[in-house]
């Protein structure tokens, strides 16, 4: 289950972080004047959402619209809704101008996230509007859930004029995708939500260790932490340890090499999830790239349009401001750009790449003790032949 906490929490319950100069929107003067308006964390929102990450919080809005958005790959095929906009009892005046304008032609499928307010939990759905189908998924697995869920995106979809026909619902899409405790709901839409942008199989989610790797893209000012990877490794590495004595039965050291086995194993899925997200940030960090330089580009078209030069006659200033009209609506029509993700995106490519060397050192370790052990095993157990062989002469 999930809080809505929100970013206007109260400050005094938070470290005071150092504070950095907020970035202004860009405005052109003029008629028809541009506003961009970037969704952007200033400092304190930032360390607030790694806190409720590493400390095994519930997570708030913040964190899920700023991941959903800085990792959409395609927004022309992909509309990410807004966590503020997807409501029970919406009233159409509390949607903003950009986010009706949006819904008026929408992409292709529609990713929305639902917070069942009544559950104070997180569930996701995904419409796909030219198969007319819509998928529902609960973390818990709940039937409750579920028909809340489906509820809540069926009046959204219907208020929008999107919900038209026969509806297929599938309301149990990953059953071996379940949430085990009341905190991480929010981390397996995430997990799960990424995994359909980029069209990947949903095989599994280890909670934790989504928390810190993108807890990562939260902070600003110091190291990311890694606390619950190096700590999950050495209880890993540990519990897999066993004692050789040459008193140790066969038995014994059969099933120490079954756990060691089992180890490896869950320390090798773990590097598979993060090299999931590490292959996801690979692919988001060149989109992004380019978006910041065509935008900027747009913009700075814009810029000299309205500076239009003042020797200009008439119709050199026709089509200069037909120019710039034309600019504009390129510049309305590009996706929104979110403020120093690819800077935040790298550090979540490094905190990736350390915690792959890392879970691959301990896997090595971790083989090389099981194969040891087997050796041994299998030693004792050609010398115990030995002995009943000798002892039938």
């Amino acid at each position: 289950m999930s809080s809505r906490a929100s970013t206007t929490d109260s400050q005094a319950q938070q470290p005071t972080p150092l504070k950095r100069k907020r970035e202004k929107p860009i405005i052109i003067p003029n008629d028809g004047a541009l506003k961009e308006e970037p969704y952007f964390l200033d400092d304190q929102a930032m360390q607030r959402v790694a806190d409720l990450l590493t400390q095994d919080k519930w997570i708030n809005d913040d964190c899920i619209n700023k991941v959903l958005e800085v990792f959409n790959p395609d927004p022309v095929a992909w509309y990410v809704a807004s966590t503020h906009l997807v409501v029970h009892g919406e009233h159409p005046e509390t949607v903003s101008p950009k986010q009706r304008e949006l819904l008026v032609d929408p992409p292709r499928k529609l990713l929305i996230p639902l917070h069942l307010s009544n559950m104070s939990h997180w569930a996701l759905a995904v419409f796909d509007r030219k198969r007319n189908r819509c998928l529902v998924f609960d973390p818990m697995g709940s039937k409750k859930c579920n028909e809340l869920a489906s509820k809540i995106v069926q009046g959204f979809l219907k208020r929008h004029g999107l919900w038209e026909g026969e509806v297929v619902m599938d309301c149990d899409p990953f059953p071996s995708v379940r949430q085990t405790d009341s905190i991480n709901c929010g981390i397996f839409v995430l997990a799960v939500a990424l995994h359909l942008l980029h069209g990947r199989k949903v095989e599994t989610v280890t909670p934790k260790l989504w928390r810190e790797l993108l807890a990562a893209y939260f902070f600003t000012k110091s190291e990311p932490p890694r606390e619950w990877i190096t700590g999950y490794l050495a209880s890993t590495a540990k519990s897999a340890d066993s004692e050789w004595t040459l008193n140790t039965t066969i038995e014994r050291k059969i099933e120490d090499a079954q756990r060691m086995s089992a180890a490896t194993s869950d320390v090798k899925a773990c590097i598979g999830e993060i090299r999931l997200l590490l292959e996801l940030v690979d692919v988001q960090v060149p989109i992004l790239e380019k978006r910041e330089e065509q935008r900027s580009k747009l913009i700075s078209i814009r810029v000299w349009c309205v500076g239009m030069p003042e020797c200009a006659d008439r119709l050199t200033r026709g089509v200069i401001t037909a120019y710039r009209e034309k600019t504009t609506a390129e510049l309305r029509a590009l996706p929104k750009m979110v403020k120093g993700g690819v800077r935040q995106l790298q550090i979540v490519r490094s905190s990736c790449a350390r915690a792959i060397d890392d879970c691959e050192q301990v896997a090595s370790t971790l083989e090389r003790r099981r194969n040891d052990t087997r050796e041994r095993a299998m030693k004792a157990y050609h010398d115990f032949t030995s002995k009943l062989a000798a002892l039938e002469k």
